[in-house]
């Protein structure tokens, strides 16, 4: 993982605008914000991922994260956690 947080913010942003169901952009957008720190914004964009996709959980997100090394999965579901996506 290369843990470059800050470029992958306006990256995710655009993607979670153009998209018609950014659930995936969402979380992945609310962990990289964890990481940065910013858990306000990671925490509001749980709760809209929860709008649009009620069901979702960590468990279930695991299998759409793009990385595929145990330790780095671990590592993106404890910030989902963290920005309050159930388990």
């Amino acid at each position: 993982m290369l843990k470059r947080y800050e470029a992958a913010v306006p990256v995710l942003e655009r993607l979670v605008n153009a998209s018609e169901d950014a659930s995936t952009f969402r979380a992945l957008l609310a962990a990289t914000y964890m990481a940065l720190g910013r858990e306000e914004e990671a925490k509001a964009q749980i709760e809209k991922t929860l709008e649009t996709s009620p069901d979702l959980n960590c468990a279930a997100v695991c299998y759409i994260l793009p990385m595929k090394q145990p330790r780095e999965v671990e590592h993106f579901v404890s910030l989902l956690k963290q920005a309050g996506l159930p388990y």
